[in-house]
């Protein structure tokens, strides 16, 4: 049965990613600003590619 979801590509399984980025910055003040632009330019890239995401912070 897996064996032929599978071929059909019915597999029901959902794949998840993750990117990870940083910069170098003197100060949190000065890394906030760099940071949400890098965050923006990349939604905005895969929303091209039409690719769903989700921004997480932490």
């Amino acid at each position: 049965m897996l064996q032929s979801q599978l071929t059909k590509g019915n597999n029901g399984l959902i794949k998840k990613k993750y990117i990870t980025f940083g910069i170098e910055a003197d100060s949190l003040r000065t890394a906030k600003p760099k940071l949400e632009r890098i965050e923006t330019d990349i939604l905005n890239n895969f929303k091209t590619l039409g690719v769903r995401t989700e921004p997480l912070s932490g």
